[in-house]
């Protein structure tokens, strides 16, 4: 998975493509085919791990390479996911 190489300190070039295509991947997932609702929660998962993880200084700049994917599915106005899948999304990606 491509995410699993993003890293984000102050010594390396922020992954502008990388999260750009992150972004397009969820905007455009949601609502999610069944199939692909797993996947698509993983990588909401990992994006949270990446943001909870960067230097304070990059967070701002994590947060708004994602800010539309984010709002869309914490927003979940198809009420694609089961209450145990949005609680466990808000509490990862709010936290």
């Amino acid at each position: 998975m491509l995410l699993s190489y993003v890293t984000l300190s102050d010594s390396h070039a922020f992954p502008t493509a990388a999260l750009a295509l992150v972004e397009q991947t969820l905007t455009s997932h949601y609502p999610p085919l069944p199939e692909n609702l797993s996947h698509c929660l993983g990588i909401l998962r990992r994006i949270s791990q990446i943001i909870s993880s960067v230097p304070s200084s990059m967070q701002l700049q994590a947060v708004c390479a994602v800010d539309n994917s984010l709002c869309r599915w914490v927003a979940d106005k198809q009420n694609v996911m089961l209450v145990s899948e949005y609680a466990d999304l808000v509490s990862t990606v709010l936290v």
